[in-house]
């Protein structure tokens, strides 16, 4: 059980049952499928909102260690992602795949990468 108060910090990312090791910097989740906007009205105030689909996401900050399989990383593009966050929280993202680039920074030994995903759900 987590602890109650504990908010953020140490968490765990896997793809494919594989864990990743993270390293400070980023990891965001967000399993929204719409997001929704207001709209004012020409007098002032709100007149309702707009709603648009959005796709789910896992991001984080990877440490590129050594047994690391990069081309797997890069190759994954149905997956199942599943990140544990320190307050107990565990986010599972579903028919996942690595959006964009993968650029490693050699120098701090980290890199970049946002999985998208059809679904997800806070399980």
């Amino acid at each position: 059980m987590a602890n109650e108060q504990r908010l953020g910090g140490v968490s765990f990312v896997s793809a494919e049952g594989r864990n990743i090791l993270l390293g400070q910097g980023t990891h965001t989740v967000s399993l929204m499928e719409r997001e929704r906007e207001g709209v004012a009205a020409s007098g002032g105030g709100g007149a309702g909102y707009i709603e648009r689909g959005r796709v789910p996401f896992i991001e984080i900050e990877g440490l590129s260690e050594q047994g690391l399989d990069m081309d797997w990383l890069q190759g994954i593009t149905d997956a199942v992602v599943v990140s544990e966050l320190a307050n107990g929280k565990i986010a599972e993202l579903r028919n996942a795949w690595v959006a964009g680039p993968i650029d490693v920074d050699v120098t701090a030994g980290t890199f970049g990468v946002r999985f998208e995903g059809l679904s997800g759900d806070w399980i």
